[in-house]
């Protein structure tokens, strides 16, 4: 079912189905035990910097501008591309600006951060991106791309 398209019937219909449903206490108490804090992927309720910056505008803003710049060819075999990669890995980028920024908390100044990121010009760095196909994507880096991951 994933990816496939409900009807505006289908989805009428699911709708009309789940209205006025009702879940017993019990029920309720077990959803309740995987929420939150008591969930076993729990971390305390952080979301990490890296997908805070990689989340935002100017990043989607970068991805475009490497698109634009270097349209859809692999720079390295010259196929079609799907993959935008940092030249200098985004994870070098993000210690260095960590370092920079070493007064603030990754976990209790993520917000502070995020704003900080916007005016920190390594990561906007349009020289600093390529397009790659997923191929030469995991020959320069090593690590085996999910599919839902370009």
């Amino acid at each position: 079912m994933f990816g496939k398209k409900l009807t505006e019937e289908h989805k009428s219909k699911i709708s009309k189905a789940m209205k006025g449903r009702t879940f017993s206490e019990e029920t309720i108490q077990k959803k309740k035990v995987y929420r939150g804090s008591l969930a076993s992927n729990w971390h305390g309720g952080i979301t990490p910097i890296a997908l805070m910056i990689r989340a935002s505008d100017s990043y989607k803003a970068w991805r475009q501008s490497i698109w634009k710049i270097n349209g859809s060819k692999c720079q390295f075999c010259g196929t079609r591309g799907k993959e935008i990669d940092h030249i200098i890995p985004f994870s070098v980028l993000l210690r260095d600006f960590l370092k920079y920024y070493s007064q603030f908390s990754p976990i209790e100044d993520k917000e502070t951060l995020l704003r900080l990121s916007e005016n920190f010009s390594p990561f906007w760095n349009i020289k600093n991106g390529q397009v790659l196909c997923r191929s030469c994507n995991r020959q320069r880096t090593g690590k085996v791309w999910q599919k839902h991951s370009s």
